[in-house]
């Protein structure tokens, strides 16, 4: 409801800003759409300076083409139809693309870049749960919500913007006994709505593992299950939200580091049997 009531200059502001934290330029449309059809006689007048503020060029052939067809507000303005046209010149004219103002409204945003500190351990036995995320730009700490199962010597990576945490273990301390469980459980947090969800499980129980994203898939690699060192290695599809085993590692492996590098995933050092002696 806030935002609705924004005046046309703060969202102007908004919408040029090159910091706007946005997957995409169709976001930034949508919400401008929105705004102005929220009192669409009284802020329809706004509708050509606010566009002008969105990187039309960075938009789809396809979406800016049904824009024009669907939405009669631009259609029916001048200014707007020009700002479409000057869009789909960019991606019908390359020799126009050097020109200084398409320069500007094809600059990518680049939302300020923080740093998320999760779960871990606390003195000997004591398992977090807690998430906290650093904003370098004002250099301060703000806390997360919490993850559903506290753990620790867990895999974690991104994803599509995504927080994923897989595995580690979790203690359960009692008086004079700890217990440890090597967990296969997997979450993920999202930035937008400040959630974690529980996501499939994993095959197999792993702590101390690799994990990398390759080709818009999740991969985790060895680790320890309580008992043995691992060699396996699974994948998470999203798209499916299953985990499939794949071609497992040439030697059993935790506490590694893991990488991709041109398509392919190098699992480097680590912990095994052999140092067991």
């Amino acid at each position: 409801e806030e935002f609705f009531e924004l005046t046309h200059a703060d969202l102007d502001e908004i919408v040029s800003n090159d910091c706007l934290n946005v997957a995409t330029e169709e976001t930034v449309f949508y919400a401008l759409e929105s705004w102005i059809k929220y009192d669409v006689q009284e802020r329809q007048k706004y509708l050509a300076q606010l566009l002008n503020s969105v990187r039309l060029p960075l938009l789809s052939v396809k979406f800016l083409t049904r824009l024009y067809e669907a939405n009669h507000l631009i259609r029916d303005d001048r200014t707007c139809k020009h700002l479409l046209n000057e869009a789909l010149k960019y991606h019908f004219m390359p020799e126009h693309r050097l020109s200084h103002q398409t320069v500007l409204m094809t600059r990518p945003r680049c939302a300020p870049k923080v740093l998320c500190a999760v779960g871990g351990k606390s003195g000997l036995f004591a398992c977090l749960d807690s998430v906290e995320m650093y904003l370098p730009q004002n250099d301060s700490w703000i806390g997360l919500a919490p993850l559903n199962i506290p753990r620790y010597e867990f895999g974690i990576c991104v994803l599509d913007q995504k927080v994923y945490v897989i595995g580690g273990i979790e203690t359960n301390v009692r008086p004079g006994i700890t217990i440890r469980k090597h967990e296969n459980s997997v979450e993920c947090w999202n930035p937008d709505t400040n959630t974690w969800t529980s996501l499939e499980r994993m095959n197999e129980s792993r702590s101390t593992l690799g994990v990398v994203v390759l080709a818009g898939e999740l991969y985790a690699l060895g680790g320890y299950d309580g008992q043995s060192y691992l060699q396996s290695v699974e994948k998470y599809i999203p798209k499916v939200r299953k985990w499939h085993p794949v071609a497992p590692m040439t030697t059993t492996r935790s506490c590694f580091a893991a990488a991709v590098l041109d398509g392919m995933i190098y699992a480097i050092g680590g912990y095994g049997p052999a140092h067991m002696n």
